[in-house]
């Protein structure tokens, strides 16, 4: 999530073993912001803050000296020194200023997929993972990467200060006709 910031920008924190923690800006480098951006929705990042750009943060600080390579589907999947391994304060949280909410990019339609007319097409063998958005109570339907058939859908709801994902075998949405 984005904290004390805008709806696009903020402090980096990540929840993890149920508590929220801040990212150390220990290398931090635009391909980590892009990480960050797509996993949350965004575009890709237009820049990285450090120094506790948007405020020192309080309690864990989770993740130290990550490393994206740019590809990764979330900041979990980055390098980094293990949870809770760090050697910060707080006066080096790290931060990030999105690009707008938007479709796919051609690096977050994982597993081959590529992305068309704002939607990631799939290659045989896999199926689309559906993101749904709630903005200002409206719901933005977008499939946004592709994982194995065998996999379950699943669904990430959020708006500027929450997302949750919800996973399931067999996801059936249906969305009521004035939206």
């Amino acid at each position: 999530r984005l904290v004390d910031g805008d709806a696009s920008s903020g402090r980096v924190e990540v929840l993890y073993d149920g508590e929220w923690g801040t990212v150390c800006d220990d290398g931090w480098d635009i391909n980590d912001g892009n990480v960050v951006c797509r996993q949350l929705g965004f575009r890709d990042a237009i820049r990285v803050r450090t120094s506790a750009y948007f405020g020192a943060g309080s309690g864990s600080i989770w993740l130290d000296d990550v490393a994206c390579t740019g590809s990764e589907s979330r900041i979990s999947d980055c390098s980094h020194n293990g949870w809770g391994v760090e050697n910060c304060g707080h006066t080096e949280d790290a931060g990030v200023e999105c690009g707008d909410l938007g479709a796919c990019s051609g690096v977050n339609c994982a597993n081959g997929g590529t992305c068309v007319d704002g939607n990631c097409t799939c290659v045989e063998g896999y199926k689309g993972e559906l993101y749904v958005w709630l903005m200002e109570m409206l719901a933005v339907v977008e499939l946004r990467s592709c994982m194995m058939e065998s996999g379950a859908q699943c669904v990430m709801m959020g708006g500027t200060s929450m997302m949750v994902m919800l996973c399931a075998d067999n996801l059936d949405l249906e969305m009521p006709s004035e939206y």
